[in-house]
């Protein structure tokens, strides 16, 4: 026997509250996400609309969860929220030219580099590259290196 499975998906939605209110889950322009008690939406499977920031300068606050660093032609330095905030995704991206290597800061020593076991408290993200951190609510972890 078969058997269609349909869903379709709002544009908007009624949130649902897990928790007693302290977080939600629903549809912001047709994609799911979910709502801290603050009121911050993170996409589950494709970004929203305030979750991506074009940072320009020397240097710049990450504090969405994907950052592009682009038009630099020197070194940039980021400095990223700490790991027991609600943001526990970083997508950073170095779209600069000729020696704009980006640095990345975090407050304490806590980024662990893929591939090694020893926390630092800088990590450097080359000319067009891409790097994807992940927090366990302690320490950032660097899961994408090419």
């Amino acid at each position: 026997m078969k058997s269609l499975f349909s869903l379709v998906l709002p544009e908007t939605s009624t949130w649902r509250y897990l928790r007693k209110g302290r977080k939600a889950i629903g549809f912001t322009a047709g994609n799911l996400v979910t709502r801290t008690a603050e009121g911050v939406e993170v996409g589950v499977s494709n970004l929203t609309a305030d979750e991506d920031t074009l940072a320009a300068g020397d240097a710049a606050a990450v504090s969405t969860r994907l950052t592009v660093f682009s038009g630099r032609t020197a070194a940039t330095a980021a400095t990223i929220p700490a790991a027991s905030g609600d943001l526990r995704e970083l997508i950073i991206m170095n779209a600069n030219t000729s020696s704009g290597a980006v640095t990345i800061t975090s407050p304490s020593t806590n980024i662990y580099d893929a591939g090694s076991a020893t926390a630092a408290a800088t990590d450097v993200i080359a000319i067009a590259d891409c790097a994807r951190y992940l927090s366990n609510g302690t320490s950032w972890f660097r899961v994408s290196k090419p």
